[in-house]
């Protein structure tokens, strides 16, 4: 979450002033690292990655 928050907060991708002067505010990045759940385990897949990858059967 906090990767796409940085992505669309950037000031590379013109967003900000889009949003300006479409919304009247401007997107702000607001997950931080002290504010953020951390995961408790490496596994990124989870249950997902023991399923495998046959979804047809």
């Amino acid at each position: 979450m906090a990767m796409f928050c940085a992505y669309l907060t950037h000031p590379a991708y013109g967003r900000a002033d889009f949003c300006q002067r479409t919304f009247g505010e401007i997107p702000a990045q607001i997950c931080f690292e002290w504010n953020t759940p951390r995961h408790t385990t490496d596994d990124a897949g989870g249950a997902a990655h023991h399923r495998g990858n046959n979804h047809w059967s």
